[in-house]
């Protein structure tokens, strides 16, 4: 898991539709998504790590399900126009991280607080769900 303390020190340097590079304090990562016929799709992480050969090991970190697509889950541009490198919202993407379970750290405190968002939200879903059914009922003693 990548510990994120200062976004000022990611730096996304590939963007595709189905992989991202990107590096983090001086570590070089790939983050992949994946489909397979009959399967969930899944979102890879990896460190890449440059052998002596000059190209790169992948030694994998994690994964979660996820749409194999990642450019349109993880990038944001702040111009919302064409993705420049400079204009990718480096808060965004590590607050996707570590909504994913691949990165912790400054991102943390914000996924939580969302995720009680969404808790209370879903909550008062079931509630009016409840509501509802029993309004139904009502009716069926009128038709």
């Amino acid at each position: 898991m990548i510990n994120i303390q200062d976004v000022s020190l990611l730096k996304i340097t590939k963007v595709r539709d189905w992989s991202i590079l990107f590096d983090y304090d001086g570590k070089h990562y790939l983050l992949h998504g994946t489909g397979e016929s009959g399967e969930p799709d899944r979102q890879e992480l990896y460190e890449r790590n440059l052998n002596q050969n000059g190209k790169y090991d992948l030694e994998y970190k994690n994964v979660c399900y996820g749409t194999e697509y990642v450019s349109r889950d993880y990038i944001k541009s702040k111009s919302n126009k064409t993705i420049v490198y400079n204009q990718i919202d480096k808060d965004f993407f590590a607050y996707k991280l570590t909504k994913r379970g691949f990165a912790e750290g400054i991102m943390e405190d914000k996924v939580q607080y969302e995720n009680d968002r969404i808790d209370k939200i879903q909550k008062q879903i079931r509630i009016f769900e409840y509501k509802i059914s029993e309004l139904r009922r009502k009716i069926q003693d009128y038709i």
